[in-house]
Protein backbone atom coordinates (compact mmCIF):
# COMPACT_ATOMS: atom_id res chain seq x y z
CA UNK A 1 0.00 0.00 0.00
CA UNK A 2 1.07 3.63 -0.37
CA UNK A 3 3.38 4.69 2.43
CA UNK A 4 1.40 7.76 3.41
CA UNK A 5 -1.69 5.57 3.81
CA UNK A 6 0.24 3.75 6.55
CA UNK A 7 0.84 7.06 8.31
CA UNK A 8 -2.94 7.62 8.19
CA UNK A 9 -2.97 11.17 9.59
CA UNK A 10 -1.22 10.13 12.79
CA UNK A 11 1.64 12.10 14.30
CA UNK A 12 5.02 10.70 13.28
CA UNK A 13 7.63 9.75 15.88
CA UNK A 14 11.13 8.75 14.80
CA UNK A 15 12.76 6.36 17.27
CA UNK A 16 16.41 7.41 17.23
CA UNK A 17 18.51 10.58 17.35
CA UNK A 18 21.66 9.63 15.46
CA UNK A 19 22.88 9.51 11.87
CA UNK A 20 20.17 7.00 10.94
CA UNK A 21 17.54 9.48 12.15
CA UNK A 22 19.09 12.19 9.97
CA UNK A 23 18.88 9.91 6.96
CA UNK A 24 15.26 8.88 7.60
CA UNK A 25 14.27 12.49 8.23
CA UNK A 26 15.62 13.37 4.77
CA UNK A 27 13.66 10.49 3.25
CA UNK A 28 10.43 11.62 4.91
CA UNK A 29 10.96 15.16 3.66
CA UNK A 30 11.06 13.81 0.12
CA UNK A 31 7.75 12.07 0.87
CA UNK A 32 6.27 15.30 2.24
CA UNK A 33 5.86 13.60 5.61
CA UNK A 34 6.82 15.71 8.62
CA UNK A 35 8.33 14.45 11.87
CA UNK A 36 6.37 15.55 14.93
CA UNK A 37 8.60 14.06 17.64
CA UNK A 38 11.79 12.09 18.12
CA UNK A 39 12.27 9.58 20.89
CA UNK A 40 15.31 7.85 22.35
CA UNK A 41 16.11 5.44 25.18
CA UNK A 42 18.81 7.81 26.42
CA UNK A 43 17.00 9.74 29.15
CA UNK A 44 19.49 12.63 28.95
CA UNK A 45 17.99 13.51 25.56
CA UNK A 46 14.40 13.72 26.76
CA UNK A 47 12.91 17.22 26.58
CA UNK A 48 15.82 18.37 24.40
CA UNK A 49 15.63 19.04 20.67
CA UNK A 50 16.97 17.13 17.68
CA UNK A 51 16.83 18.82 14.28
CA UNK A 52 14.74 21.50 15.99
CA UNK A 53 12.08 19.00 17.10
CA UNK A 54 11.36 17.84 20.65
CA UNK A 55 12.70 14.52 21.90
CA UNK A 56 10.20 12.71 24.12
CA UNK A 57 10.54 9.60 26.26
CA UNK A 58 9.32 6.30 24.76
CA UNK A 59 6.58 5.99 27.39
CA UNK A 60 4.87 8.99 25.78
CA UNK A 61 4.10 6.92 22.67
CA UNK A 62 0.36 6.43 22.15
CA UNK A 63 -0.47 3.98 19.38
CA UNK A 64 -3.88 5.57 18.90
CA UNK A 65 -2.29 8.92 18.08
CA UNK A 66 1.21 8.07 16.87
CA UNK A 67 2.93 6.07 14.16
CA UNK A 68 6.53 5.15 15.06
CA UNK A 69 9.30 4.76 12.47
CA UNK A 70 12.44 3.03 13.72
CA UNK A 71 15.41 5.23 12.80
CA UNK A 72 18.29 3.48 14.53
CA UNK A 73 20.90 0.82 13.89
CA UNK A 74 19.41 -1.03 16.88
CA UNK A 75 16.32 -1.96 14.89
CA UNK A 76 15.76 -5.43 16.36
CA UNK A 77 16.07 -4.27 19.97
CA UNK A 78 13.74 -1.32 19.45
CA UNK A 79 11.18 -3.51 17.69
CA UNK A 80 11.16 -5.88 20.69
CA UNK A 81 10.72 -2.91 23.00
CA UNK A 82 7.77 -1.62 20.98
CA UNK A 83 6.25 -5.10 20.90
CA UNK A 84 6.38 -5.20 24.70
CA UNK A 85 4.58 -1.85 24.78
CA UNK A 86 1.69 -3.33 22.82
CA UNK A 87 2.49 -1.78 19.44
CA UNK A 88 1.96 -3.93 16.35
CA UNK A 89 4.69 -4.44 13.76
CA UNK A 90 3.93 -2.85 10.35
CA UNK A 91 0.83 -1.24 11.83
CA UNK A 92 1.83 0.89 14.81
CA UNK A 93 5.53 0.94 14.02
CA UNK A 94 7.29 0.77 10.66
CA UNK A 95 10.71 -0.06 9.26
CA UNK A 96 12.19 2.50 6.84
CA UNK A 97 13.76 -0.34 4.88
CA UNK A 98 10.29 -1.54 3.87
CA UNK A 99 9.61 1.69 2.00
CA UNK A 100 10.09 1.06 -1.70
CA UNK A 101 9.97 3.66 -4.45
CA UNK A 102 8.41 2.42 -7.67
CA UNK A 103 7.21 4.53 -10.59
CA UNK A 104 7.57 7.67 -8.47
CA UNK A 105 5.24 6.33 -5.77
CA UNK A 106 6.43 5.21 -2.35
CA UNK A 107 5.00 1.92 -1.11
CA UNK A 108 5.26 0.19 2.24
CA UNK A 109 5.87 -3.52 1.58
CA UNK A 110 5.45 -6.18 4.24
CA UNK A 111 3.36 -8.94 2.72
CA UNK A 112 2.34 -10.47 -0.56
CA UNK A 113 5.76 -11.50 -1.86
CA UNK A 114 7.00 -15.01 -2.44
CA UNK A 115 9.92 -16.69 -0.69
CA UNK A 116 13.05 -17.85 -2.54
CA UNK A 117 14.40 -21.34 -2.85
CA UNK A 118 17.46 -22.51 -0.96
CA UNK A 119 20.71 -22.58 -2.91
CA UNK A 120 24.47 -22.47 -2.61
CA UNK A 121 27.21 -19.91 -3.09
CA UNK A 122 29.31 -20.03 -6.27
CA UNK A 123 32.32 -18.22 -7.62
CA UNK A 124 31.36 -16.76 -10.99
CA UNK A 125 33.58 -19.06 -13.06
CA UNK A 126 32.20 -22.14 -11.30
CA UNK A 127 28.64 -20.90 -11.72
CA UNK A 128 29.14 -20.37 -15.46
CA UNK A 129 30.44 -23.93 -15.85
CA UNK A 130 27.49 -25.45 -14.01
CA UNK A 131 24.61 -23.16 -15.02
CA UNK A 132 25.60 -21.71 -18.39
CA UNK A 133 22.01 -21.94 -19.61
CA UNK A 134 20.72 -19.62 -16.89
CA UNK A 135 22.94 -16.64 -17.62
CA UNK A 136 24.52 -14.57 -20.34
CA UNK A 137 27.81 -12.79 -19.75
CA UNK A 138 29.16 -9.88 -21.77
CA UNK A 139 32.70 -8.57 -21.26
CA UNK A 140 32.85 -4.76 -21.33
CA UNK A 141 36.56 -4.28 -20.50
CA UNK A 142 39.19 -7.00 -20.60
CA UNK A 143 41.79 -6.98 -17.83
CA UNK A 144 41.11 -3.57 -16.25
CA UNK A 145 44.18 -1.78 -14.90
CA UNK A 146 45.29 0.81 -12.37
CA UNK A 147 48.64 2.47 -11.80
CA UNK A 148 51.03 1.51 -9.01
CA UNK A 149 51.14 3.44 -5.74
CA UNK A 150 53.64 6.31 -5.80
CA UNK A 151 55.40 6.84 -2.47
CA UNK A 152 54.15 9.83 -0.44
CA UNK A 153 56.40 12.87 -0.41
CA UNK A 154 55.85 13.58 3.31
CA UNK A 155 59.06 14.10 5.26
CA UNK A 156 57.44 14.84 8.60
CA UNK A 157 58.03 11.49 10.29
CA UNK A 158 60.66 8.79 10.47
CA UNK A 159 58.19 6.06 9.60
CA UNK A 160 54.85 5.70 7.89
CA UNK A 161 51.69 5.49 9.99
CA UNK A 162 49.58 2.38 10.22
CA UNK A 163 47.97 2.77 6.80
CA UNK A 164 44.82 0.74 6.20
CA UNK A 165 45.38 -0.96 2.85
CA UNK A 166 42.74 -3.08 1.11
CA UNK A 167 43.41 -6.76 1.67
CA UNK A 168 42.17 -7.77 -1.76
CA UNK A 169 44.46 -7.42 -4.79
CA UNK A 170 44.13 -4.33 -6.90
CA UNK A 171 41.65 -4.55 -9.81
CA UNK A 172 43.08 -6.54 -12.69
CA UNK A 173 40.19 -8.73 -13.78
CA UNK A 174 37.57 -8.31 -16.47
CA UNK A 175 34.68 -5.86 -16.31
CA UNK A 176 31.54 -7.77 -17.22
CA UNK A 177 27.77 -7.56 -17.45
CA UNK A 178 25.74 -10.55 -16.29
CA UNK A 179 22.14 -11.24 -17.32
CA UNK A 180 20.28 -13.73 -15.11
CA UNK A 181 16.85 -15.01 -16.10
CA UNK A 182 14.45 -14.49 -13.17
CA UNK A 183 17.36 -13.56 -10.90
CA UNK A 184 16.88 -11.57 -7.74
CA UNK A 185 18.98 -9.31 -5.55
CA UNK A 186 18.85 -8.53 -1.85
CA UNK A 187 20.36 -5.92 0.46
CA UNK A 188 22.12 -2.60 -0.01
CA UNK A 189 25.21 -4.40 -1.30
CA UNK A 190 23.16 -6.06 -4.07
CA UNK A 191 23.73 -9.70 -3.13
CA UNK A 192 22.84 -11.51 -6.36
CA UNK A 193 20.95 -14.82 -6.70
CA UNK A 194 19.47 -16.92 -9.47
CA UNK A 195 15.92 -18.25 -9.26
CA UNK A 196 17.19 -21.34 -7.42
CA UNK A 197 18.63 -19.21 -4.62
CA UNK A 198 22.26 -19.68 -5.69
CA UNK A 199 24.42 -16.69 -4.72
CA UNK A 200 27.15 -15.38 -7.04
CA UNK A 201 30.11 -14.41 -4.87
CA UNK A 202 31.73 -11.66 -6.96
CA UNK A 203 28.45 -9.71 -7.02
CA UNK A 204 27.48 -10.26 -3.39
CA UNK A 205 30.37 -9.19 -1.19
CA UNK A 206 30.24 -6.68 1.64
CA UNK A 207 33.11 -4.32 2.49
CA UNK A 208 34.43 -4.10 6.05
CA UNK A 209 36.90 -1.53 7.35
CA UNK A 210 38.10 -2.24 10.85
CA UNK A 211 41.35 -2.00 12.83
CA UNK A 212 43.68 -2.15 9.80
CA UNK A 213 41.44 -4.72 8.10
CA UNK A 214 39.96 -3.45 4.86
CA UNK A 215 38.37 -6.29 2.95
CA UNK A 216 35.77 -5.75 0.25
CA UNK A 217 35.41 -9.42 -0.58
CA UNK A 218 33.69 -10.84 2.45
CA UNK A 219 30.20 -12.22 2.16
CA UNK A 220 27.83 -10.95 4.80
CA UNK A 221 26.70 -14.30 6.14
CA UNK A 222 23.32 -12.86 7.05
CA UNK A 223 22.58 -12.18 3.38
CA UNK A 224 23.04 -15.83 2.50
CA UNK A 225 21.60 -17.43 5.61
CA UNK A 226 18.46 -15.32 5.42
CA UNK A 227 17.68 -17.04 2.13
CA UNK A 228 17.45 -20.28 4.12
CA UNK A 229 15.65 -19.05 7.23
CA UNK A 230 12.65 -16.73 7.55
CA UNK A 231 13.11 -15.53 4.01
CA UNK A 232 12.79 -11.91 2.99
CA UNK A 233 9.88 -10.93 0.81
CA UNK A 234 10.77 -11.22 -2.87
CA UNK A 235 9.01 -8.61 -4.98
CA UNK A 236 8.73 -9.44 -8.69
CA UNK A 237 9.07 -6.56 -11.16
CA UNK A 238 7.98 -7.29 -14.71
CA UNK A 239 10.73 -6.36 -17.10
CA UNK A 240 14.48 -5.90 -17.17
CA UNK A 241 16.03 -4.77 -13.87
CA UNK A 242 19.54 -3.30 -13.87
CA UNK A 243 21.38 -3.54 -10.55
CA UNK A 244 23.67 -0.73 -9.42
CA UNK A 245 23.09 -0.76 -5.65
CA UNK A 246 26.29 -0.52 -3.65
CA UNK A 247 26.81 -0.53 0.10
CA UNK A 248 27.67 2.93 1.54
CA UNK A 249 26.82 4.76 -1.69
CA UNK A 250 23.45 5.98 -0.42
CA UNK A 251 24.90 8.85 1.58
CA UNK A 252 28.61 8.95 0.75
CA UNK A 253 30.01 10.91 -2.21
CA UNK A 254 33.07 8.71 -2.68
CA UNK A 255 31.18 5.42 -2.77
CA UNK A 256 28.52 6.91 -5.04
CA UNK A 257 30.92 8.41 -7.57
CA UNK A 258 33.54 5.65 -7.84
CA UNK A 259 31.55 2.51 -6.95
CA UNK A 260 27.85 2.88 -7.82
CA UNK A 261 27.81 5.48 -10.61
CA UNK A 262 30.21 3.46 -12.82
CA UNK A 263 27.67 0.62 -12.71
CA UNK A 264 25.09 2.97 -14.22
CA UNK A 265 27.61 3.74 -16.97
CA UNK A 266 28.19 0.05 -17.71
CA UNK A 267 24.45 -0.53 -17.99
CA UNK A 268 24.02 2.49 -20.24
CA UNK A 269 26.94 1.46 -22.46
CA UNK A 270 25.43 -2.02 -22.83
CA UNK A 271 22.60 -0.62 -24.95
CA UNK A 272 20.02 -2.70 -23.05
CA UNK A 273 16.69 -0.91 -22.64
CA UNK A 274 15.97 -1.26 -18.92
CA UNK A 275 12.62 -0.98 -17.19
CA UNK A 276 14.08 -0.41 -13.72
CA UNK A 277 17.32 0.40 -11.95
CA UNK A 278 17.79 -1.05 -8.46
CA UNK A 279 19.89 1.52 -6.62
CA UNK A 280 20.95 2.85 -3.23
CA UNK A 281 19.95 6.30 -4.53
CA UNK A 282 18.71 8.59 -1.73
CA UNK A 283 17.82 11.74 -3.64
CA UNK A 284 20.83 13.89 -2.77
CA UNK A 285 21.54 16.77 -5.16
CA UNK A 286 24.86 15.31 -6.27
CA UNK A 287 23.13 12.02 -7.07
CA UNK A 288 20.46 13.80 -9.11
CA UNK A 289 23.03 15.86 -11.01
CA UNK A 290 25.34 12.95 -11.78
CA UNK A 291 22.47 10.76 -13.01
CA UNK A 292 21.06 13.58 -15.13
CA UNK A 293 24.44 14.19 -16.76
CA UNK A 294 24.73 10.46 -17.44
CA UNK A 295 21.27 10.43 -19.03
CA UNK A 296 19.61 8.15 -16.46
CA UNK A 297 15.83 8.39 -15.97
CA UNK A 298 15.46 8.77 -12.20
CA UNK A 299 11.81 7.71 -12.43
CA UNK A 300 13.01 4.20 -13.26
CA UNK A 301 14.90 3.85 -9.97
CA UNK A 302 13.68 1.41 -7.33
CA UNK A 303 15.42 1.59 -3.96
CA UNK A 304 17.28 -1.41 -2.58
CA UNK A 305 16.67 -2.52 0.99
CA UNK A 306 17.72 -4.93 3.70
CA UNK A 307 14.03 -5.80 4.19
CA UNK A 308 13.03 -7.16 0.79
CA UNK A 309 14.53 -8.68 -2.34
CA UNK A 310 13.79 -7.61 -5.92
CA UNK A 311 13.36 -10.07 -8.79
CA UNK A 312 13.18 -9.23 -12.48
CA UNK A 313 12.21 -11.17 -15.57
CA UNK A 314 15.80 -10.45 -16.42
CA UNK A 315 18.28 -9.22 -13.81
CA UNK A 316 21.17 -7.35 -15.45
CA UNK A 317 24.09 -7.04 -13.04
CA UNK A 318 27.31 -5.23 -13.98
CA UNK A 319 30.70 -5.72 -12.35
CA UNK A 320 30.80 -3.97 -9.00
CA UNK A 321 33.76 -1.64 -8.31
CA UNK A 322 32.96 -2.18 -4.62
CA UNK A 323 34.45 -5.67 -5.08
CA UNK A 324 37.75 -3.77 -5.42
CA UNK A 325 36.90 -1.10 -2.83
CA UNK A 326 39.86 1.10 -1.94
CA UNK A 327 41.20 1.11 -5.47
CA UNK A 328 39.99 3.11 -8.46
CA UNK A 329 40.65 1.53 -11.83
CA UNK A 330 41.88 3.62 -14.74
CA UNK A 331 38.63 3.28 -16.70
CA UNK A 332 36.65 4.75 -13.78
CA UNK A 333 38.99 7.76 -13.58
CA UNK A 334 38.59 8.28 -17.33
CA UNK A 335 34.79 7.99 -17.08
CA UNK A 336 34.56 10.61 -14.33
CA UNK A 337 36.92 13.06 -16.02
CA UNK A 338 35.18 12.74 -19.37
CA UNK A 339 31.72 12.98 -17.85
CA UNK A 340 32.04 15.79 -15.31
CA UNK A 341 34.90 18.09 -16.31
CA UNK A 342 33.53 21.08 -18.21
CA UNK A 343 36.45 21.83 -20.50
CA UNK A 344 34.99 25.23 -21.39
CA UNK A 345 35.31 26.36 -17.76
CA UNK A 346 38.80 25.10 -16.97
CA UNK A 347 41.35 27.65 -15.84
CA UNK A 348 38.76 30.38 -15.37
CA UNK A 349 39.12 31.06 -11.64
CA UNK A 350 41.84 32.18 -9.27
CA UNK A 351 41.14 29.60 -6.57
CA UNK A 352 44.45 27.80 -6.92
CA UNK A 353 45.01 27.24 -3.18
CA UNK A 354 42.14 25.41 -1.49
CA UNK A 355 41.43 24.34 2.05
CA UNK A 356 38.49 21.91 2.02
CA UNK A 357 36.51 21.90 5.26
CA UNK A 358 34.46 19.00 6.60
CA UNK A 359 31.36 21.16 6.16
CA UNK A 360 28.19 20.23 8.01
CA UNK A 361 29.22 16.66 8.71
CA UNK A 362 29.16 15.73 12.37
CA UNK A 363 32.31 13.59 12.53
CA UNK A 364 36.06 13.73 11.91
CA UNK A 365 36.13 17.46 12.62
CA UNK A 366 39.42 19.33 13.08
CA UNK A 367 39.24 20.62 16.65
CA UNK A 368 41.74 23.45 16.13
CA UNK A 369 40.44 24.33 12.67
CA UNK A 370 40.26 28.05 13.50
CA UNK A 371 44.04 28.17 13.95
CA UNK A 372 44.59 26.12 10.80
CA UNK A 373 42.33 28.38 8.73
CA UNK A 374 44.09 31.48 10.08
CA UNK A 375 47.45 30.05 9.00
CA UNK A 376 46.21 29.04 5.55
CA UNK A 377 44.40 32.30 4.85
CA UNK A 378 47.64 34.13 5.59
CA UNK A 379 49.20 32.09 2.77
CA UNK A 380 46.41 32.92 0.32
CA UNK A 381 44.26 29.81 0.69
CA UNK A 382 40.53 29.95 -0.06
CA UNK A 383 38.24 28.08 2.36
CA UNK A 384 35.77 25.80 0.54
CA UNK A 385 32.91 23.59 1.64
CA UNK A 386 32.15 21.16 -1.18
CA UNK A 387 28.52 20.88 -0.04
CA UNK A 388 28.05 24.37 -1.53
CA UNK A 389 28.95 23.19 -5.04
CA UNK A 390 27.47 20.89 -7.65
CA UNK A 391 29.30 17.91 -9.13
CA UNK A 392 30.70 19.79 -12.14
CA UNK A 393 31.58 22.82 -10.01
CA UNK A 394 33.56 20.61 -7.61
CA UNK A 395 35.37 19.05 -10.56
CA UNK A 396 36.31 22.49 -11.87
CA UNK A 397 37.57 23.72 -8.48
CA UNK A 398 39.83 20.71 -7.99
CA UNK A 399 41.09 20.75 -11.58
CA UNK A 400 42.19 24.37 -11.35
CA UNK A 401 43.85 24.01 -7.94
CA UNK A 402 47.62 23.91 -7.55
CA UNK A 403 47.50 22.81 -3.91
CA UNK A 404 44.80 21.40 -1.62
CA UNK A 405 44.82 20.90 2.14
CA UNK A 406 42.04 18.77 3.60
CA UNK A 407 41.15 16.36 6.34
CA UNK A 408 40.39 12.85 5.08
CA UNK A 409 36.86 12.85 3.68
CA UNK A 410 34.65 12.10 0.69
CA UNK A 411 35.23 15.55 -0.87
CA UNK A 412 38.66 14.26 -1.89
CA UNK A 413 36.93 12.06 -4.47
CA UNK A 414 37.34 15.13 -6.67
CA UNK A 415 41.09 14.52 -6.80
CA UNK A 416 40.30 12.46 -9.88
CA UNK A 417 39.84 15.76 -11.76
CA UNK A 418 43.17 17.31 -10.73
CA UNK A 419 46.09 18.09 -12.99
CA UNK A 420 49.33 16.14 -12.83
CA UNK A 421 51.77 17.70 -10.37
CA UNK A 422 49.12 19.21 -8.08
CA UNK A 423 49.98 18.91 -4.37
CA UNK A 424 47.70 17.44 -1.69
CA UNK A 425 48.16 17.44 2.08
CA UNK A 426 45.72 14.95 3.64
CA UNK A 427 45.18 15.22 7.41
CA UNK A 428 44.40 12.07 9.43
CA UNK A 429 43.44 10.98 12.89
CA UNK A 430 46.16 8.39 13.69
CA UNK A 431 43.61 5.64 14.43
CA UNK A 432 42.02 5.88 10.96
CA UNK A 433 44.41 6.16 8.00
CA UNK A 434 42.87 4.57 4.88
CA UNK A 435 44.64 4.78 1.55
CA UNK A 436 41.96 5.38 -1.10
CA UNK A 437 43.00 8.98 -1.81
CA UNK A 438 46.68 8.12 -1.85
CA UNK A 439 45.74 5.50 -4.48
CA UNK A 440 43.76 8.10 -6.41
CA UNK A 441 46.68 10.55 -6.31
CA UNK A 442 48.91 7.83 -7.77
CA UNK A 443 46.41 7.30 -10.57
CA UNK A 444 46.27 10.98 -11.50
CA UNK A 445 49.91 11.96 -10.83
CA UNK A 446 49.36 14.16 -7.77
CA UNK A 447 52.18 14.85 -5.28
CA UNK A 448 50.80 13.21 -2.14
CA UNK A 449 51.60 14.42 1.39
CA UNK A 450 49.99 13.37 4.65
CA UNK A 451 49.96 14.67 8.21
CA UNK A 452 48.92 12.75 11.32
CA UNK A 453 47.15 14.78 13.96
CA UNK A 454 46.43 13.84 17.54
CA UNK A 455 43.39 11.87 18.62
CA UNK A 456 40.97 13.71 20.87
CA UNK A 457 39.99 10.93 23.25
CA UNK A 458 41.12 7.51 24.37
CA UNK A 459 37.79 5.98 25.30
CA UNK A 460 36.43 4.13 22.31
CA UNK A 461 35.75 0.61 21.14
CA UNK A 462 38.09 0.36 18.20
CA UNK A 463 36.53 -2.90 17.00
CA UNK A 464 33.56 -0.94 15.65
CA UNK A 465 33.89 0.77 12.29
CA UNK A 466 31.42 3.49 13.17
CA UNK A 467 33.64 4.47 16.11
CA UNK A 468 36.89 4.41 14.16
CA UNK A 469 35.67 6.68 11.41
CA UNK A 470 33.97 9.31 13.56
CA UNK A 471 36.78 10.57 15.80
CA UNK A 472 37.80 14.23 15.67
CA UNK A 473 41.44 15.22 15.30
CA UNK A 474 43.80 17.98 16.47
CA UNK A 475 45.91 18.95 13.47
CA UNK A 476 49.68 19.27 13.84
CA UNK A 477 50.13 22.92 12.81
CA UNK A 478 53.93 22.60 12.69
CA UNK A 479 53.67 19.90 10.05
CA UNK A 480 51.27 22.01 7.99
CA UNK A 481 53.65 24.97 8.25
CA UNK A 482 56.54 22.76 7.12
CA UNK A 483 54.50 21.53 4.15
CA UNK A 484 53.83 25.12 3.12
CA UNK A 485 57.45 26.14 3.59
CA UNK A 486 58.99 23.17 1.76
CA UNK A 487 56.72 23.81 -1.22
CA UNK A 488 57.20 27.60 -1.23
CA UNK A 489 53.53 28.19 -0.51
Amino acid sequence: MLFWEKVNNKKVILFGTGSSANKITSLLKRLNVGVNFYTDNNSSKWNTYFEGIQVISPDKIDKEKHIVIIASMYQTEIASQLDSMGLLEHQDYLYPGNIIKSNWNYLYIFEGGKTPKKGNMFFLDDYIKQYSGKIDIKYMIKNQQMKDFILPKSSFRNQYPSFIFPQQPRPSGDVFLLTIENGFTYGLNGATFDDEGNMIYELSTNSILNMNIWDARRVKQYDFERMKNPNPIVIKLDGKVGVTTTKWSGNNYYHWMVEELPRFKLLKDSGIELDYYLSNYQGYKYQDESLRLLGIDIKKIVNSSENYAIQGNQLIVPYSPAFDSGYVATWICDFLREGFLNKNMLGKNDLNKLYVTRGKTGNRKIVNEDLLIEMLKHQGFIICNMEDYGVKEQAQLFHNADVIVSAHGAALTNLVYCREGMKLLEIFNPIYVPTMYWALCSQVGIDYYFSLGERTDWECNETKTEILITKDVVVNLEEVARFLSENNL
